[in-house]
This record gives C-alpha cells, structure tokens and sequence, in this order.
C-alpha cells in the first residue's frame, strides 16, 4: 500500500519529465553532480597548497594564455564574476603568486600576470603527484575520444549558461533601473 506522500511525489515526478524530457534531465543532474564531485576533490587535492581550485584554474589560465590576461578576459574564461577574479587575485596577489598592471592602451584596464614564484607554484602542482592523481581520479575510463567530446560539449554547455546568467543580470539590472526611475 502507498501513502499519499509516495503518490504526490510519484505525481510530481512525472510531471517534470513531460516538461523536461527524461534523457536531458538526467544529463543536467548528471553535469551538476559530476561538477560537484569534482569540485570536492580538487579542493581537498588543493588544501595542500593553500588555494581552492578557482585559484589554480586562474593560475593554469593565466599559463595557458602566456601568462597575463584582463580581468574581463577570466571572468570570461572562468565563467565566475568580476567580484570573484578581484577576490582571488587579491589573494593570489599578498601570496606573490601575480601582480597586477595597467595596460598600455586603457589604463583602466587591468592585466593580471604570473610572477615567477606563480609560475613556479604551477610548476610544482602541474607536474607533481596530485596532479596525476586528480587526472586518475577523475578521467579514469574515459579515452582521449571522449575526452575531447565532453570537453566540446561541456564547454557549449558553460558559454550557453554563462550567456543566460548575463542575460539574466542584463535584465535585473534594468528592471532596477526602471523602479529607481519610478520612484523619483
């Protein structure tokens, strides 16, 4: 016999997969628990560095990219907010991991560089044990085919996202605007 509770739950259920089609949601839980498992691995791995794993991914972007970009470029790059790469470049910073500096063509641009014990820091994570053991932990079945399309495909998947989340703020910001103008 069923309770009531079991029958609404089994009810609601069937009612987000007509609206979201079983194979694409479970994709979505599956994009998000893949990332949350990641996550708790890579910091656990970066504890013993003192960084959590948005510094490294500032670090090893900085790297892939000759060692400085703009502030808007790994906002971009990373998929997090202005306030989040200051944040942790601040902190990569009073460690003497980057500096900052002005660009030549916009001074109020702000290039964020690799200093040389950054460089050395990556060096020492990069080619260390963990690094190996991140990569085991993380891709052990999967072969450099598949590699590559999940790469492709996750990377649709976080410009389409972060093209939402600017919307998104694109459009709270003007709804504000449209009340601050109202109230005056």
């Amino acid at each position: 016999m069923t309770s009531e509770l079991e029958n609404q739950t089994k009810s609601l259920c069937r009612e987000i997969y007509k609206q979201t089609p079983n194979v694409f949601l479970k994709a979505n839980i599956s994009i998000v628990l893949a990332a949350l498992a990641t996550e708790t691995i890579l910091n656990k791995v970066f504890k013993k560095y003192n960084v959590n794993h948005k510094a490294f991914l500032m670090l090893h972007m900085l790297l892939e990219n000759g060692g400085s970009m703009t502030i808007p470029d790994l906002t971009k790059r990373l998929y997090i907010t202005r306030q989040a790469v200051a944040l942790t470049t601040r902190k990569l910073e009073e460690r003497g991991l980057v500096s900052r500096e002005e660009t030549r063509e916009d001074r109020r641009k702000i290039k964020v560089k690799l200093t040389e014990n950054g460089l050395e820091f990556v060096r020492e994570i990069g080619l260390s044990e963990w690094r190996k053991k991140i990569h085991n932990s993380l891709m052990p079945f999967v072969s450099e085919k598949e590699a590559k399309q999940l790469t492709t495909i996750l990377t649709r998947v976080a410009r389409k996202l972060r093209c939402m989340q600017l919307n998104e703020l694109t459009m709270e910001a003007a709804s504000s605007q449209s009340n601050n103008n109202r109230e005056t």
